[in-house]
C-alpha cells in the first residue's frame, strides 16, 4: 500500500497503479509467489520497446520511400535531425549496457527456504562452509541487523558496512563471536551478488527502499491515524521505523519475548526503548512489559 503512493515505487505499476506481475492476480508477499516487475526493470524494458519502434522507423519499407520525395526542405531537415537523435540515443544505451548497470532490478522474492536450498547448499557449502554458523543464523543477521537495522536505509547500498555491522550494539551484545560475524558479513556480500544474478529481491530490499523514500519525501498516501501491530518480535527495526513514520496519532505494538514466528528475525526487546527514543516519526511509543498474564476460559 505504501509503495503505491511513492514517487519512485519499488514495484513497477501500470496506469491503474496496479503492480505489474507475471500473474495479474498476484500482489507482493501474499504467498501466491507471483513474479513481480521492479520499477527500474520496467523502465528498461519500456526503453527497449521504444528502441524497437525507432528501429522500425529507421528501416522503413521501400514503399514509404516515395513519400520522402514529397517532403519540403524543412521537413527533410526535421526528419534528419530526428534520425540523428535516434542514433545518438541508441549509442548511449549501448554504452550503458556495455558498462553494466549497478541498478539492475530484480523480479522475485527470495525467502529463507529459497536462500537455504539454492544459496546455502549451492554456494556456501561449496565455498564458504563454516560448521560453527548455521544458515538460519546468517539469514537472521542479514534480515535483522545488516539490512534490518534502523540505520541501514541511510547507507548508499541500504545495508550496514562491515565496520558498522561489527560495531553495532546488537552485534556487541550477540553471542556470535567477532570472527564468525566477519565470516557472516563475507557471506552476506556473496549473497547480495548472487541475489542480483538470480533476479531476486528480499523483504528488506523493499522495506529499505520504501523507508528511504518516505524519509526523504514524506508519506502521501491515505491517512493512517492508528496502528495496532501484533507479533512485533517478527519485525525488523527498519520495519518498525517505517510504521512509526507513516502513522499520525499512535501505534500499539504487542509481542512475546519468548516467541518468534518469522524466520530470520532476531529482535531484542531491550533495544526497542532506544529505537523508540531515537525515532523521528510523529509518534514515539513507550515500552511496557506485562508481568502477569491471565487467561479466562469461556
Amino acid at each position: 500500500m505504501i509503495d503505491g503512493t511513492l514517487t519512485i515505487p519499488f514495484f513497477a505499476r501500470d496506469k491503474n497503479n496496479q503492480i505489474i506481475s507475471a500473474d495479474t492476480r498476484a500482489q507482493w508477499h501474499n504467498e501466491m509467489k507471483g513474479v513481480m516487475m521492479i520499477n527500474q526493470k520496467y523502465k528498461e524494458e519500456a526503453a527497449e520497446e521504444q528502441e524497437v519502434k525507432e528501429e522500425e522507423l529507421i528501416e522503413a519499407p521501400e514503399d514509404n520511400q516515395e513519400s520522402v520525395e514529397q517532403l519540403t526542405e524543412e521537413e527533410i531537415e526535421a526528419e534528419y535531425q530526428r534520425y540523428q537523435a535516434i542514433l545518438k540515443r541508441r549509442a548511449e544505451m549501448a554504452a550503458e549496457a556495455k558498462a553494466g548497470s549497478k541498478k539492475k532490478k530484480l523480479q522475485f522474492e527470495i525467502e529463507y527456504d529459497y536462500f537455504f536450498t539454492h544459496f546455502w547448499q549451492g554456494v556456501v557449502l561449496k565455498k564458504y562452509y563454516n560448521p560453527a554458523v548455521s544458515p538460519m543464523m546468517v539469514w537472521s543477521e542479514i534480515m535483522s541487523t545488516i539490512k534490518g537495522s534502523a540505520d541501514a536505509y541511510h547507507m548508499s547500498d541500504q545495508h550496514l558496512s562491515r565496520d558498522d555491522y561489527l560495531n553495532a550494539t546488537s552485534s556487541k551484545n550477540s553471542l556470535i563471536s567477532q570472527a564468525n560475524r566477519k565470516w557472516i558479513y563475507s557471506v552476506f556480500l556473496e549473497y547480495e551478488g548472487w541475489k542480483e544474478l538470480q533476479g531476486g529481491y528480499d523483504f528488506m530490499d523493499v522495506v529499505n527502499h520504501v523507508l528511504k523514500q518516505v524519509s526523504e519525501y514524506g508519506y502521501n498516501g491515505a491517512p493512517i491515524h492508528f496502528l495496532m501491530i501484533d507479533e512485533v518480535q517478527d519485525l525488523s527495526h527498519a520495519t518498525i521505523t517505517l510504521l512509526m513514520k507513516v502513522v499520525e496519532q499512535g501505534v500499539f505494538f504487542a509481542g512475546d519475548t519468548a516467541q518468534t514466528i518469522a524466520k530470520g528475525v532476531g529482535i531484542r526487546f531491550c533495544d526497542l526503548s532506544s529505537l523508540f527514543n531515537n525515532s523521528t516519526g510523529k509518534y514515539k511509543p513507550a515500552v511496557h512489559q506485562l508481568t502477569v498474564s491471565t487467561l479466562k476460559s469461556l
